[in-house]
């Protein structure tokens, strides 16, 4: 089963979704791609490597440059590409 799924479900808007087997549950992360994205996390920070290659799939490497995190903790590491 993939583990990252990435769904486009309206005009630059996304569901990174991220599976973890040891639950049996998804975590949902939204990604808003426009000139300033918008990442907004849902789930653990251990899952982040799972969510930037969610990221990479859906942003250009120009725009994850200017990504902003919903959350502090994550910055730093969301805006790396």
């Amino acid at each position: 089963m993939e583990q990252t799924r990435v769904t486009e479900f309206t005009s630059d808007q996304y569901v990174i979704s991220v599976y973890v087997p040891e639950f049996n549950l998804r975590f949902n992360h939204f990604l808003i791609n426009d000139d300033a994205p918008l990442l907004f996390l849902g789930g653990m920070k251990q899952m982040f490597p799972f969510v930037q290659e969610g990221v990479a799939r859906a942003c250009s490497a120009s725009n994850r440059s200017y990504l902003i995190p919903s959350l502090s903790e994550c910055t730093g590491v969301a805006c790396s590409s």
